[in-house]
Formats: structure tokens, C-alpha cells, sequence
């Protein structure tokens, strides 16, 4: 029987919490008080700093308050306990301090930044603890001054869009018929003749340029290939091989075949269930998707398999390269339910495509808003495609952290929101995208209750917790 092991709890330290709070890095912070279970809302505070770093003295920290603060129409708020929330890093905390003092500061102060003239010394009481005010987290992908403590250089993302022939029905967040949907190419491709030597010589054209230890790509089985009139169908049934290393690219050993090595996968499940039938090997006839990138462009190809062997796999293309057909957009931050795109005119004549985008005039404002509803009237129920290509950049000391993924993660997804930018006399649109149908490991559509339940970006968002913790607690 096993016995349960006693956790023996730690005791309260003020410096403890204040230390944690200085980890935390918050600018600014909403005060709450509460009276016979009732909480109010006091007002907005700065955290004072001094050299770039919070200012404390001790066990205590420094706030100033945005305009004067009053409790029960009483401006003295001395001994008063009040509850700090903020945003610091990618979490949303909590804290509960004691108002101590209140301090005059001087009009010229340059050190402290203060808004007003006074500051109130606070005491923490209780423990920092996380809170889940937001449904989830949003990591930024660009170091900008508001969100550089949010932004995670190790885990970035290229993104494109493309529209759909499907819309959800009015009132339902749901599809009834998945098997109907098509994905739309953003540009038409001019019809040419198919050689397989001219698609080989494609291939190798651009696997010379690269590395040896980048000869490879990454293959996915299709299990009902899809005919030449249906090749934007989605419901295709698919079992992912992952990355498969290419081999002859730099030798004249074969001028129209690929030949590829056994993928690590089939290997794997061979040592594992060794009499049972193998979905990771290839057999002769059979329809592989080939996948592959090369200075920030990605392709894709189709290839039918000519002969199988324990080591060595020879296939033929059966039709040309083809580049990622979507919009590519700016990506400003992610989370486990939606992102935040960015683009310019080309974005704004693919939402008119669908629906009548209005004009708006930024003369007198640097942006503009819309709401859920505002933003539906404008684009409507539209599905869009969502097709994210992972970049990830961990050193050796922080592998264990990153996250296994995907050649490239496809979602359907679905606008709530936006706004029009003004910057340098050019206009830019920004989405809020939420996240609806997921693809799962057949490439079947399943769809997404929770937003923290999307698989690939709920592991991404778990490996990140770590990595910020770790960093947190690293000591040199």
C-alpha cells in the first residue's frame, strides 16, 4: 500500500512575496478592497521604480496611484488591506498587501517616475498566487516594448490563410458536413505538363543548395488519395511518417526517383509490436505526401512508392512541387484558443472577396476597433484555413523544453474581432482569429470545445510554462 507523502507547508515571508513580485516584473496594478464580502474597485497604481527595477525597501514596495484613491468616500487609506492584481510576464497574479504609509514625493523626481505627488507604502500579507482571469495565455512574437516580457524567442511560427468554400450556420459554432469543405487557393497556378524527371530535378535543385545534415523531409501516407478533381478536399485520411532523411541528392545515382531512408517511426513501432501489421511502413503502390522548406517557402509534392526495402525507399513523383497557395501574414501573438494576425491591403481584398469590407477613415485616429458583432457584419460566418509552419530555436542546454511538433500544424478558425492601424500613412488590418476544428493525427477535423484544448498548442503553452519557470529560478 502506498502512503501518501505529507507536504509540510511553508511559512509566510514577506520577503519571500516581495522577492516573487520583483520576478514577476509588473508596471502597473488595479486595487481592490473588500468589506462585508464585497469587493470595490479602488483604482489604477504605478509600481515605482528606480534604475529600470521595482523599488522596495525591505519587505515593502512603492505605488502611486493614477488619481486619487478613496474608500467609503474617505481618502486616508492607511492600515487598509488591499488586493493587488496585475499582468506580469504571460500570467495574471494576485496579492494581497497592507497599506503602511503614505508618502509626499518631490515634484522633480526623475528616479521614481511617479504620476502623482504621493506614494503609499504597501506590505504583502499574503502569498502571490496565479489567477485565471483570462481563458488563456497569449505569448507575443515580436520584442516589442509593451510585451517584451511575454514575447518567447525559442518557439516562432510562419503563418498563412486561406479561405474556405464553408461558413458556420447562423447561431451554431459547428459544421455538419465536414466532408464538403474545400480549401480555396489565394492565387491561381497556370496549368503545366507534368515530367517526373523536371519534378525531380526541382527537388534536387534545391536540396543541392542546402546542408547534408538538412537533406530531409517530411512525409505523410495518404490512405485515400484524392483524385485530380478534388485535390483541395480535406477529408483526406492520412498517417503522419515525420521527418525521413533524403538520400543521392548530391550523387547522379537516379535521375527520377526519390530514394529515402526508412522513417524512425516504422523502426519504433517494429520494436515495440513486432507481429503486428506496421502503419508506418511503406508498401509499393501506395500515395506518400512529401513536404519540405527552403528559405522561409514551403512545398509540397505527391510521390506513389516504386519499392520498399528494410533500409532504402524508392519513390516517384506524380506531380510537380507546389509552394505554399496562401495569404503569408504577420504574426503578433498565439495562445492555446486564437491569434492575432496582421496584414495590409492583400488581407483587406481577401475579406472583400467574401463579403463588402467598409472604408474607414483613420485621418483623425491611429486606430479603430470592432467588436464580435462589428467585425461578423463585415466578414460573416466565413471559415478560414489556418496553416502554422513551427520554427524553433532551442540551444542544447535548453532542449529538454522544446516541444515536438508537427512539419505544420492546420486549423479552421473563425474572425471575432479586429482593428484598423495608421502608421507612417499606411493602414494595416489586425484579426482576432479564434481556433474551431483541429486536425488530428489521420488528418480528420475534430472539433475544438475548449480552447485549451487544442493539442498542439496546449503542449506548446505547457512546454513554454516550464521554460519560464526554469528561467525564473535559474541562479548563476
Amino acid at each position: 500500500m502506498l502512503r501518501r507523502i505529507k507536504k509540510t507547508p511553508i511559512n509566510f515571508s514577506a520577503s519571500v512575496e516581495i522577492t516573487r513580485l520583483c520576478r514577476s516584473c509588473p508596471s502597473s496594478a488595479t486595487l481592490y478592497a473588500s468589506s462585508n464580502n464585497i469587493k470595490y474597485k479602488l483604482g489604477r497604481a504605478t509600481f515605482l521604480r528606480k534604475n529600470r527595477k521595482l523599488y522596495t525597501i525591505g519587505s515593502k514596495v512603492y505605488i502611486t496611484p493614477v488619481k486619487q484613491i478613496k474608500y467609503k468616500t474617505n481618502s486616508n487609506i492607511e492600515g487598509l488591506i488591499v488586493s493587488l492584481r496585475f499582468s506580469g510576464k504571460t500570467c495574471f497574479y494576485s496579492i494581497e498587501c497592507k497599506v503602511i504609509d503614505k508618502i509626499e514625493l518631490q515634484s522633480k523626481t526623475e528616479d521614481y517616475n511617479g504620476l502623482q505627488q504621493y506614494a503609499f507604502a504597501l506590505k504583502p500579507v499574503g502569498k502571490l498566487t496565479i489567477i485565471d482571469r483570462r481563458r488563456f495565455v497569449r505569448y507575443c512574437h515580436s520584442s516589442d516594448r509593451r510585451n517584451r516580457e511575454a514575447f518567447i524567442p525559442q518557439v516562432n511560427f510562419d503563418i498563412y490563410l486561406k479561405k474556405t468554400n464553408s461558413q458556420f450556420p447562423i447561431g451554431q459554432s459547428q459544421l455538419t458536413h465536414l466532408n464538403k469543405l474545400e480549401v480555396l487557393d489565394y492565387y491561381s497556378r497556370p496549368p503545366e505538363k507534368f515530367y517526373a524527371s523536371k519534378a525531380y530535378k526541382t527537388v534536387r535543385d534545391i536540396f543541392i543548395q542546402k546542408d547534408p545534415a538538412e537533406h530531409f523531409i517530411f512525409a505523410s501516407k495518404i490512405l485515400q488519395p484524392a483524385s485530380n478533381d478534388n485535390k483541395r478536399h480535406v477529408g483526406s485520411q492520412q498517417i503522419e511518417l515525420g521527418r525521413m532523411n533524403l538520400l543521392g541528392v548530391n550523387t547522379e545515382f537516379f535521375h527520377e526517383n526519390l530514394i529515402l531512408r526508412q522513417s524512425s517511426k516504422a523502426y519504433i513501432f517494429s520494436s515495440i509490436y513486432r507481429d503486428k501489421p506496421n502503419p508506418y511502413k511503406l508498401g509499393s503502390g501506395e500515395i506518400i505526401s512529401v513536404e519540405y522548406d527552403h528559405n522561409g517557402k514551403y512545398y509540397k509534392m505527391l510521390a506513389q512508392v516504386l519499392k520498399t526495402g528494410s533500409i532504402k525507399q524508392v519513390l516517384r513523383p506524380i506531380e510537380s512541387p507546389i509552394q505554399q497557395n496562401g495569404l503569408k501574414l504577420k504574426l503578433i501573438n498565439y495562445s492555446t484558443g486564437g491569434v492575432l494576425i496582421e496584414g495590409d491591403d492583400e488581407l483587406k481584398n481577401l475579406l472583400s472577396s467574401t463579403n463588402n469590407l467598409p472604408n474607414f477613415d483613420l485621418n483623425e485616429t491611429h486606430s479603430l476597433d470592432f467588436d464580435e458583432m462589428e467585425i461578423r457584419q463585415a466578414v460573416g460566418q466565413h471559415i478560414f484555413h489556418l496553416t502554422f509552419y513551427p520554427r524553433l530555436k532551442f540551444p542544447k542546454s535548453l532542449h529538454r523544453f522544446e516541444p515536438e511538433l508537427p512539419f505544420k500544424i492546420c486549423l479552421l478558425a473563425q474572425v471575432t474581432g479586429g482593428r484598423f492601424l495608421k502608421n507612417d500613412h499606411k493602414q494595416t488590418l489586425q484579426l482576432n482569429i479564434q481556433f474551431c476544428y483541429e486536425q488530428d493525427n489521420n488528418a480528420s477535423w475534430r472539433y475544438i470545445r475548449n480552447p485549451k484544448s487544442n493539442t498542439h498548442f496546449k503542449h506548446i503553452s505547457q512546454k513554454i510554462k516550464s521554460l519560464i519557470r526554469y528561467v525564473d529560478g535559474y541562479e548563476l
